[in-house]
């Protein structure tokens, strides 16, 4: 039976894939990515999903790259190839992004509608016309100076 997927498996999806399941600063910070990108749901399906993961992977290499490599007994803990590989998921799901975005450009109803002409009637105004060359010094008509 088909159903449908809540937010919350969404995000607890995204936590998983980013290896961040039992993090409790990216457990509370996956609630707030995803509320930060939830207008790219009207835009195409999974859109959502994917931003959210990308602000996540951004998240999580911020927090590695001030950690350091280190050897612990006989296993060597490498942050820089955690980082690496989180990059290229990162790359992967901006990749996707754009293809998504693409697609819901490329089907996108434009923006229609009637151009209707301009009224060439002069609309009457108490205001004086700036353009008459009454008022912008005609060389032509004498100003009364003389010389």
């Amino acid at each position: 039976m088909a159903g449908s997927v809540t937010d919350a498996e969404l995000q607890q999806l995204i936590l998983k894939e980013i290896r961040c399941d039992r993090d409790p600063e990216t457990q509370n910070a996956i609630g707030l990515f995803w509320e930060l990108y939830a207008e790219k749901a009207l835009v195409a399906p999974r859109l959502q999903y994917l931003y959210a993961k990308r602000h996540a992977l951004d998240f999580r290499i911020g927090r590695l790259s001030d950690q350091v490599d280190m050897l612990l007994g006989t296993d060597r803990i490498e942050q820089q190839q955690e980082i690496d590989h989180l990059q290229a998921v990162r790359l992967t799901v901006q990749q996707e992004i754009g293809k998504i975005e693409g697609r819901a450009r490329s089907i996108r109803v434009p923006a229609v509608g009637l151009i209707k002409a301009r009224n060439s009637e002069p609309v009457p105004s108490d205001e004086p016309d700036p353009s008459n060359s009454v008022y912008r010094g005609d060389p032509r008509k004498p100003t009364g100076v003389s010389m």
